[in-house]
């Protein structure tokens, strides 16, 4: 689980279903990206633009390939 993901969803009042309807996925697809039993680097990536960090601070220092 990606502890500090779900601390700043928390902290800014951001749901994965709030996530999910600006993707337009399924709550349970974000939320498996954000538990790390599935990557998405587009939803990995969009959390990242919500939550106003960079990619690669929020991932574990993993930088997006492009």
């Amino acid at each position: 689980m990606n502890r500090k993901v779900k601390s700043l969803m928390a902290l800014k009042g951001i749901k994965g279903v709030d996530v999910a309807a600006q993707l337009g996925v399924s709550r349970v697809t974000v939320s498996i990206v954000i538990t790390g039993k599935g990557k998405s680097k587009r939803i990995q990536q969009a959390i990242a633009d919500i939550l106003g960090v960079s990619y690669g601070k929020l991932w574990n220092g993993k930088k997006r390939k492009e």
